[in-house]
């Protein structure tokens, strides 16, 4: 059987409404290249990896083309990449100009359910110690 993947966090202090607050964050265990996923299905499939890399290049630049031009992008079992918009209300007609209004233009993703089931599924632990939010299943 498959070793259990899941998430870890520690709890990390913030002032919230001045004062002192515990909350959890997900630590980051790593960052997975564009060369690692492309050896990846390399070894899962019949193409060489450099075929796969060049295919996934590709995939990148054209949902950048989409955006670009404004476009969504549905990428079935992933889910959704659409142009956003982060911006700030104005009080009247006259004031609602780009420079008023827009305070940043970026991409937003939207993933599809099974996706983000799948994320929210999986166990979480607290970094360091054994205790487990979560865990569907039992440890081995």
């Amino acid at each position: 059987m498959a070793k259990k993947r899941y998430f870890t966090y520690e709890p990390r202090q913030r002032k919230i409404l001045k004062e002192d607050r515990w909350i959890a964050v997900l630590r980051q265990e790593e960052m997975c290249s564009l060369d690692e996923i492309a050896t990846e299905i390399a070894f899962r499939s019949t193409a060489g990896k450099s075929e796969v890399e060049g295919l996934l290049l590709a995939f990148l630049e054209q949902i950048k083309y989409h955006l670009v031009g404004g476009d969504g992008v549905k990428i079935n079992g992933l889910g959704t990449f659409y142009p956003r918009v982060i911006g700030r209300a104005v009080d009247n007609v006259e004031d609602a100009s780009l420079k008023n209004c827009v305070k940043n233009i970026t991409a937003g993703f939207r993933p599809e359910s099974q996706l983000r089931n799948a994320v929210r599924e999986a166990g979480v632990r607290r970094f360091g110690l054994t205790d487990n939010i979560n865990d569907k299943e039992e440890d081995e």
